[in-house]
Protein backbone atom coordinates (compact mmCIF):
# COMPACT_ATOMS: atom_id res chain seq x y z
CA UNK A 1 0.00 0.00 0.00
CA UNK A 2 1.35 3.42 -0.84
CA UNK A 3 1.99 6.08 1.74
CA UNK A 4 -0.42 9.02 1.64
CA UNK A 5 1.38 12.36 1.84
CA UNK A 6 0.53 15.90 0.82
CA UNK A 7 2.39 19.10 0.23
CA UNK A 8 1.24 22.62 -0.49
CA UNK A 9 2.85 25.51 -2.37
CA UNK A 10 2.81 28.40 0.07
CA UNK A 11 2.46 31.56 -2.03
CA UNK A 12 3.43 33.77 0.92
CA UNK A 13 6.70 31.89 1.59
CA UNK A 14 7.17 31.05 -2.13
CA UNK A 15 8.15 27.48 -1.24
CA UNK A 16 6.77 23.97 -0.93
CA UNK A 17 5.55 22.98 2.52
CA UNK A 18 5.01 19.34 3.49
CA UNK A 19 1.69 18.97 5.31
CA UNK A 20 2.32 17.87 8.88
CA UNK A 21 6.11 18.21 8.67
CA UNK A 22 7.09 21.74 7.59
CA UNK A 23 3.87 23.39 8.73
CA UNK A 24 1.13 23.49 11.29
CA UNK A 25 -1.13 21.60 8.91
CA UNK A 26 -2.12 18.11 9.99
CA UNK A 27 -4.70 15.39 9.42
CA UNK A 28 -7.78 15.19 11.63
CA UNK A 29 -9.32 11.86 12.69
CA UNK A 30 -12.17 12.32 10.19
CA UNK A 31 -9.74 12.60 7.24
CA UNK A 32 -9.96 16.36 6.83
CA UNK A 33 -6.89 18.58 6.95
CA UNK A 34 -6.50 21.13 9.71
CA UNK A 35 -4.48 23.90 8.14
CA UNK A 36 -4.12 26.55 10.83
CA UNK A 37 -4.04 29.14 8.03
CA UNK A 38 -1.49 27.34 5.82
CA UNK A 39 -3.68 26.19 2.94
CA UNK A 40 -6.11 29.01 2.28
CA UNK A 41 -6.05 29.38 -1.51
CA UNK A 42 -2.74 27.53 -1.81
CA UNK A 43 -2.84 24.37 -3.96
CA UNK A 44 -2.69 20.99 -2.21
CA UNK A 45 -0.70 18.25 -4.00
CA UNK A 46 -0.65 14.52 -3.25
CA UNK A 47 2.32 12.14 -3.35
CA UNK A 48 1.65 9.70 -6.21
CA UNK A 49 3.44 6.71 -4.71
CA UNK A 50 6.43 6.79 -7.09
CA UNK A 51 9.95 8.12 -6.68
CA UNK A 52 12.18 9.43 -9.43
CA UNK A 53 15.48 7.84 -10.42
CA UNK A 54 17.34 9.63 -7.59
CA UNK A 55 14.76 8.64 -4.95
CA UNK A 56 12.91 11.97 -4.84
CA UNK A 57 9.16 11.62 -4.20
CA UNK A 58 6.89 12.57 -7.13
CA UNK A 59 3.85 14.75 -6.39
CA UNK A 60 0.97 16.14 -8.44
CA UNK A 61 2.16 19.30 -10.17
CA UNK A 62 5.75 18.10 -10.54
CA UNK A 63 7.46 18.48 -13.89
CA UNK A 64 9.31 15.31 -14.85
CA UNK A 65 11.61 14.27 -17.65
CA UNK A 66 11.20 10.75 -18.99
CA UNK A 67 11.77 8.66 -22.08
CA UNK A 68 8.70 7.49 -23.94
CA UNK A 69 9.22 4.39 -26.07
CA UNK A 70 7.42 4.05 -29.35
CA UNK A 71 7.69 1.03 -31.60
CA UNK A 72 10.26 2.60 -33.88
CA UNK A 73 12.10 5.05 -31.57
CA UNK A 74 12.50 6.47 -28.06
CA UNK A 75 11.73 10.11 -27.42
CA UNK A 76 12.46 12.22 -24.35
CA UNK A 77 9.50 14.15 -22.92
CA UNK A 78 9.06 16.82 -20.28
CA UNK A 79 5.60 16.60 -18.73
CA UNK A 80 3.61 17.65 -15.70
CA UNK A 81 2.03 15.12 -13.34
CA UNK A 82 -1.78 15.38 -13.26
CA UNK A 83 -4.62 13.30 -11.80
CA UNK A 84 -7.02 11.83 -14.37
CA UNK A 85 -10.43 11.44 -12.72
CA UNK A 86 -11.90 9.39 -15.56
CA UNK A 87 -9.24 6.64 -15.34
CA UNK A 88 -8.46 7.18 -11.61
CA UNK A 89 -4.70 7.31 -12.10
CA UNK A 90 -1.84 9.75 -12.56
CA UNK A 91 -0.93 10.87 -16.06
CA UNK A 92 1.84 12.88 -17.63
CA UNK A 93 0.63 15.79 -19.73
CA UNK A 94 3.10 17.56 -22.01
CA UNK A 95 0.70 20.13 -23.45
CA UNK A 96 -0.30 17.91 -26.36
CA UNK A 97 -0.75 14.34 -25.21
CA UNK A 98 -1.31 12.23 -22.09
CA UNK A 99 0.76 9.26 -21.00
CA UNK A 100 -0.18 7.06 -18.06
CA UNK A 101 2.47 6.94 -15.35
CA UNK A 102 4.03 3.54 -14.87
CA UNK A 103 6.40 2.17 -12.27
CA UNK A 104 8.68 0.58 -14.90
CA UNK A 105 9.77 3.95 -16.35
CA UNK A 106 12.52 6.10 -14.85
CA UNK A 107 11.39 9.65 -14.19
CA UNK A 108 13.47 12.65 -13.19
CA UNK A 109 11.79 15.46 -11.24
CA UNK A 110 13.16 18.72 -12.66
CA UNK A 111 10.78 21.14 -10.94
CA UNK A 112 7.11 21.85 -10.39
CA UNK A 113 4.45 24.02 -12.01
CA UNK A 114 4.44 26.56 -9.15
CA UNK A 115 8.15 27.23 -8.62
CA UNK A 116 9.25 26.54 -12.22
CA UNK A 117 6.28 27.29 -14.54
CA UNK A 118 8.51 27.99 -17.55
CA UNK A 119 10.03 24.48 -17.64
CA UNK A 120 7.01 22.94 -19.33
CA UNK A 121 6.50 25.70 -21.91
CA UNK A 122 10.18 25.51 -22.93
CA UNK A 123 9.81 21.85 -23.89
CA UNK A 124 6.69 22.22 -26.06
Amino acid sequence: MREIKFRVYCKFRKQMVTVGVDSNASFNHDGTISTHGVLGSNPLMQYIGLNDKSGKEIYEGDIVRHKFKRIWHTQEHTSKVVWNEFYCCYYLFDGVSNHRMRDDIQYEVIGNIYENPGLLSQSI
